[in-house]
């Protein structure tokens, strides 16, 4: 049996979900905070840039190339269009329809977020693609964790075996956690801007998951 907490589906949990929602909403808040009034964190950001980038060569840049644009918000549309499509298919057209709401509401919070906070980008000797506008947070690690973990969260109801149920789950952490290393070796975000990124994320998917569930009786159990 799986006990992964975020997929919890008793209702009285909400207050629950509410709570890990806010602690992680807390984590990126004061993140931003943080370097909103001066504290850029150059030492860190720039030694684990260094790091990561060391490991630079053309065949590892193509490759975290392909990573990047499953984080970018055509990609992330084109895939919520294909699972409206599916949706229809599959009778499924409540979930999908919230689904793509929760999407849509994310790159919507996420801009608001950037423009807030309004950091500056990596130093263009650092990059490796061209970025536009504010760094923080990335919204590549933002909508990935938002957009990959609802799709974990769907699938579940298709997926019988348990073995397919953890794998579903590593895979889409692993490319979660990819998504925004390429994001980092790319010269497109600091490691802070990602960690503020993943954090709002977190806290904007547990909460999504939490109306979700007080919306709709459980239809999981695990």
């Amino acid at each position: 049996m799986i006990n992964f907490p975020i997929f919890s589906f008793s209702r009285r949990l909400f207050s629950s979900y509410l709570f890990w929602s806010f602690f992680f909403f807390f984590i990126f808040l004061g993140l931003g905070i943080y370097l909103s009034v001066g504290y850029y964190l150059p030492g860190q950001d720039q030694i684990i840039t260094a790091g990561i980038q060391d490991w630079k060569n053309p065949l590892i840049t193509k490759i975290f190339s392909v990573f990047n644009y499953f984080g970018h918000w055509s990609i992330i549309l084109l895939f919520s269009f294909f699972l409206l499509v599916a949706g229809e298919i599959l009778r499924q057209r409540r979930k999908i329809h919230l689904f793509l709401l929760a999407v849509v509401l994310t790159l919507g919070v996420s801009e608001i977020a950037k423009y807030l906070f309004q950091r500056s980008r990596p130093d263009l000797n650092l990059a490796l693609i061209s970025a536009q506008g504010y760094s923080f947070p990335s919204n590549h690690a933002v909508i990935a964790v938002v957009f990959y973990g609802l799709l974990s969260y769907f699938l579940f109801q298709f997926l019988k075996r348990e073995w397919l149920k953890k794998i579903l789950i590593l895979s889409l952490a692993i490319l979660v956690f990819l998504i925004g290393g390429a994001r980092i070796y790319l010269g497109a975000h600091w490691f802070s801007d990602v960690i503020g990124g993943w954090s709002l994320g977190l806290s904007l998917l547990i909460l999504f998951l939490g109306f979700y569930q007080r919306w709709k009786k459980p239809i999981l159990k695990f």
